[in-house]
């Protein structure tokens, strides 16, 4: 692979999935005496333990400061190389942490009436380093790979998947669709499973009581499927931990509620997406779907929120708490974290499901990678730009391995 000669950018608007103008930063990678390779940074959105959204001018100098020295003027074996050194890179990040006081009450402070305030925590803030930012480094990693898939003259779906020694996926993965409440029916014949996510983060406003609202949802839903004649078979829901809160982690009514979440889907197969939350942690997982098993359910758990790094997913693969991860990109901030982490839980004969990221590249991810299912953007304007990315890359066995 050539040296890289320099890594440009540029800031402009990008169409979000609500059809607004968003702003976003365009990365080049310049290869010296080669093509260059575009990727595409989101700008203002948060991300887990960076506490500032990303501006374009801290993209920039992040940039200029931590990316463009540790990998210009220098020769790379190829993408997985030049995505490690960028693994390694950390910024500065300014965080607010609680400090508890020293439980003395003065005197003073009870005669004024400061009683509370004292027993109040203080707040400080810190200084930390923090691995390039997730929206950053995944637009960096985006541009490496289109350079050298240019450079090569093959897919970006094989250079992906050479690097992290992978065959290419045997055939497009399936689609799995997001769908709201009242949403008529109309599916690709890619589609083969519906998500739909809870609205509301109240536990019994978004489920009911004993969660008979949701198992109504999916009663319609199921009979709508059937009568439509779609191709679906599988419908994931995500409650967002819901289920964990409205039964405070209660595992026998959690599965009662499962049980009959099941019975209302019937004949489709029902994924429920964090059942629990955070604070239940690992072990009260890995007993509910130990129960799901017992009760021989076919229900499937999958795990989505706390998935950030392949830490996480080899954590919760090897606690055997979940048949699913979902993989984001944007969540996960790179492509060879990503890679990785599909690697592990496939190798743990655990399912991925892959999204969250630009249609194209997601598209070129999903050949890599091979998930067992794609998870479309929300909007019609990105799953038509997946699909037909998709298709593109399906037409005639050895496209993938020329350009792309």
């Amino acid at each position: 692979m050539p040296t890289i000669d320099s890594i440009l950018s540029v800031q402009g608007l990008a169409p979000n999935p609500g059809g607004a103008q968003e702003a976003t930063l365009l990365v080049a990678v310049v290869l010296e005496e080669g093509p260059l390779g575009w990727g595409v940074c989101p700008l203002g959105g948060a991300a887990p333990g960076y506490p500032q959204p990303l501006t374009g001018d801290t993209a920039r100098a992040l940039l200029e400061e931590l990316a463009m020295p540790a990998l210009s003027k220098r020769s790379w074996s190829g993408f997985r190389q030049a995505a490690t050194t960028l693994a390694g890179l950390r910024q500065k990040a300014v965080i607010t942490r609680e400090v508890p006081r020293d439980g003395h009450v003065s005197r003073r402070d009870v005669i004024a009436g400061r009683l509370s305030a004292a027993r109040q925590p203080r707040l400080e803030h810190v200084e930390v380093e923090r691995p390039l930012h997730p929206a950053l480094r995944l637009a960096v990693e985006q541009a490496l790979l289109a350079a050298e898939a240019a450079w090569r003259g093959q897919s970006q779906a094989a250079v992906l998947a050479s690097a992290f020694d992978r065959a290419l996926a045997p055939a497009p993965p399936a689609l799995q669709l997001a769908i709201r409440g009242g949403q008529a029916l109309q599916v690709l014949t890619e589609v083969k499973a519906l998500a739909y996510m809870t609205k509301s983060a109240e536990p019994q406003r978004a489920l009911g009581r004993s969660g008979e609202k949701l198992q109504a949802f999916v009663r319609q839903l199921a009979a709508q499927t059937r009568v439509s004649k779609t191709p679906i078979l599988t419908l994931q829901v995500d409650v967002r931990g819901a289920l964990g809160q409205l039964f405070d982690n209660n595992l026998g009514q959690i599965l009662g509620a499962l049980y009959g979440l099941e019975q209302a889907a019937k004949p489709l197969l029902v994924r429920i997406v964090d059942p629990l939350p955070p604070t239940a942690g690992m072990e009260q997982l890995a007993e509910l779907r130990e129960l799901i098993r017992f009760r021989r359910m076919a229900m499937e758990l999958v795990a989505r929120a706390e998935l950030n790094s392949a830490v996480d997913v080899r954590t919760i693969v090897e606690a055997e708490a979940v048949d699913m991860v979902w993989l984001e990109l944007e969540r996960l901030g790179s492509l060879a974290e990503v890679m990785v982490a599909a690697q592990i839980a496939q190798s743990a004969e655990t399912d991925v499901i892959v999204g969250a990221g630009p249609p194209e590249l997601l598209a070129q991810v999903a050949w890599a990678a091979g998930p067992a299912l794609v998870a479309a953007p929300d909007d019609q304007t990105g799953l038509a730009a997946l699909v037909n990315e998709m298709r593109r890359l399906s037409v005639g066995g050895s496209f993938l391995n020329s350009i792309g």
